[in-house]
């Protein structure tokens, strides 16, 4: 529920502020900022949010968090609708799905 107000009184507040503005344009800054305010840091550091149960010591091994990043990296590619590029080349492959 609380995500779900937040973007609604978003999107309100931007219809005020931008009242030309089409509803795309709207949604995607309300999208975004969920995603990258939100989301993303859920998803790249869970156990910074207790999301996981960190036992006493351990952590997220350097593997899954690379794993996260990837994913992280894939949904935000997505969510753009760009291609991925760069170093990253197990992700390219994933660039016809997109």
């Amino acid at each position: 529920y609380g995500m779900r107000y937040t973007a609604k009184v978003l999107k309100s507040s931007l219809r005020e502020k931008f009242p030309d503005a089409s509803e795309d344009e709207l949604f995607k800054v309300v999208g975004n900022l969920l995603y990258y305010r939100y989301m993303n840091p859920a998803i790249v550091a869970p156990d910074g949010f207790d999301i996981i149960d960190v036992a006493a010591g351990g952590g997220l091994h350097t593997d899954h968090r690379r794993n996260l990043g990837s994913i992280a990296k894939l949904l935000q590619h997505a969510a753009s609708s760009k291609s991925i590029e760069g170093e990253t080349g197990q992700l390219r492959t994933i660039n016809d799905y997109l």
